[in-house]
C-alpha cells in the first residue's frame, strides 16, 4: 500500500468551487486544500498584470526622478550649497525607494524643507 493519501471521491477546486470530475485534474495543497488547472492560469495572469503594473509605475517614477535630477543640475550652480545638499539628500531616498530600499521616513528630515514663517 502507498503511504499518500487517497483523494476524496467529492475533491473541489477551492477557489472555483468546482468538482474534480467537472474540471480534471486538481493539484493538492496542505489541509484538503484543492486548485484546479483554470484557476492556476487565472492567478497567474493576475501576478503578470500586476508586475506589469508595478514595472510601469517603477518606469514612470524613474523617468519623472531623472528629468528632476537634470533641472536640478542645472539649477543647483545658482542655489546656496545648505539647499543643494537637502535636496540631494530627499532625491537619494526617493531613488532608494525606487530601487526597493526602504530608507526610514523621521519628520526632522523633512521638516527643514518647510518655511519659516
Amino acid at each position: 500500500m502507498s503511504d499518500q493519501k487517497a483523494r476524496p471521491a467529492n475533491a473541489y477546486c477551492s477557489f472555483c468551487r468546482k468538482s474534480y470530475r467537472d474540471i480534471g485534474p486538481l493539484v493538492e495543497g496542505p489541509s484538503e486544500v484543492y486548485i484546479c488547472g483554470a484557476c492556476i492560469e487565472l492567478c497567474q495572469e493576475i501576478i503578470d498584470q500586476e508586475k506589469l503594473r508595478r514595472a510601469l509605475a517603477l518606469g514612470y517614477f524613474r523617468g519623472k526622478l531623472e528629468r528632476l535630477i537634470g533641472v536640478f543640475e542645472q539649477a543647483k550652480k545658482e542655489l546656496p550649497v545648505e539647499v543643494v545638499e537637502k535636496i540631494l539628500f530627499h532625491l537619494t531616498e526617493v531613488k532608494g525607494l525606487l530601487v526597493g530600499r526602504a530608507v526610514p521616513y523621521t519628520v526632522e528630515k523633512t521638516s527643514d524643507l518647510t518655511p519659516d514663517s
